[in-house]
């Protein structure tokens, strides 16, 4: 265990730093190309067929582990944080090296480390004292292949898992596309149309406008189709109507709208509450931040932390049932809230009115890729990129009658957990 070689000063070797020799079960490492005189001092040694591992933790936890092959001139020099095995004749060295692998030779090995933490290391005496199980030469060989195989097997099996993963990723976006483009269910000619609905949706709000209890847009705007069936639109305030290039189009009782139209949008206060505590005291506010979401998830249910009373000012309350669109580095991902609480400048709340957007309808259909391109495109910052709330007001949505939205949900969920069960 960890010779020592002899040969002339100019001979030259290969040389492997632990950076270049990789984790796991698989054996795969480089070399680059030095003199021995250069690095026979202050380095471990190996030579062709030495079995190395890693004797510093996490990288022997890790099975930083190989057989040296294709070594320059047959010889080499490497870390010193390397253990080295020179087998016999009659031990296979991929024998040998599947057991420094091995789980149960890892955990007694780790049960003796010694040194500080990020400097302990696997004692050779530990290694020398160590049994190890040699079955005959030629059951080492059939051990080896067999055991390679079903590594072999594995890795496809980790391949294909990958090239699945992204498959049922692109199937998604498919099927949310499809949803958004009125082409996953039937329309029915009996369902409200969706200019009636926003028609509907205008008069509440000018109704809540003048109880108080909403703010009037300062540049209101609208959609329409001029006289040569191209849209226009037409914002409060300018002389001339836009042009609109729209992403595709509608089924005939369809419309598209400015998000604006048919929610209430604004941004969450400041960034810095007053007063922010752990969830266990008893009193306050929920105070809901990006952590608080789980990764894929749909909803918010709780919080790690509150506010107090006196930081409401500096801060938005939102309501179970508002949206949040993520805003910032993570800019553009929705989520549906399961609870009350405030919010700060990096979420946006979107609140819709009460039978107007179904909620898992808005949910899928800000969380495909055509609208999320389209956030993208409206976000602006050259560094880190954010929403504006005016800028996610005037975002073109594609709006169905009511009914609709309630059979494109109910049949995404249906499709979805097919395809993620």
């Amino acid at each position: 265990m960890n010779p020592r070689n002899r040969i002339p000063d100019d001979t030259m070797i290969s040389f492997m730093p632990m950076t270049q020799l990789e984790s796991g079960y698989g054996s795969a490492y480089t070399f680059s190309e030095k003199l021995w005189k250069d690095v026979k001092t202050g380095f471990t040694h190996f030579q062709e067929n030495d079995v190395v591992f890693a004797k510093i933790t996490p990288c022997f936890q890790n099975r930083k582990s190989a057989v040296m092959r294709g070594l320059k001139n047959g010889y080499g020099a490497g870390t010193t944080e390397l253990h080295v095995i020179r087998c016999f004749s009659s031990v296979l060295p991929d024998y040998v090296l599947l057991f420094v692998k091995n789980k149960t030779f890892i955990s007694d090995a780790v049960a003796t480390i010694q040194g500080v933490v990020g400097q302990q290391r696997i004692d050779a005496i530990f290694v020398k004292s160590y049994f190890i199980p040699i079955p005959p030469h030629a059951e080492q060989i059939r051990i080896v292949e067999r055991i390679k195989a079903l590594l072999n097997n594995v890795d496809e099996i980790d391949q294909s898992s990958e090239t699945m993963g992204k498959t049922i990723s692109l199937a998604k976006q498919k099927i949310l596309d499809l949803a958004i483009r009125g082409k996953l269910v039937p329309q029915n000619p009996d369902d409200e149309p969706a200019s009636e609905l926003l028609r509907k949706i205008k008069i509440e709000k000018e109704a809540l406008i003048k109880a108080g209890k909403l703010k009037r847009d300062k540049h209101e705007s609208f959609i329409f189709k001029g006289d040569d069936n191209c849209y226009y639109w037409n914002i409060e305030g300018e002389n001339a109507c836009k042009p609109i290039q729209l992403p595709f189009q509608l089924p005939e009782n369809w419309l598209w709208v400015n998000l604006g139209d048919i929610m209430d949008i604004a941004r969450g206060g400041s960034p810095r509450p007053i007063d922010a505590y752990l969830t266990n005291e008893p009193d306050g506010y929920n105070w809901i931040k990006i952590g608080d979401v789980a990764p894929g998830s749909k909803y918010i249910t709780s919080t790690r932390e509150k506010i107090r009373t006196e930081g409401l000012a500096q801060t938005r309350y939102v309501e179970s049932g508002d949206f949040l669109l993520s805003n910032s580095m993570s800019f553009g991902r929705p989520y549906i809230l399961k609870i009350n609480g405030c919010i700060h400048d990096g979420w946006l709340v979107l609140h819709p009115l009460p039978q107007t957007v179904d909620a898992d309808f808005l949910f899928y259909a800000l969380s495909s890729a055509t609208i999320y391109e389209l956030l993208r495109q409206a976000a602006s910052g050259s560094t880190v990129k954010n929403l504006k709330s005016d800028t996610v007001k005037q975002l073109l949505f594609p709006l169905p009658p009511y009914h609709e939205q309630q059979r494109i949900a109910r049949r995404l969920e249906e499709v979805l957990d097919l395809l993620f069960q």
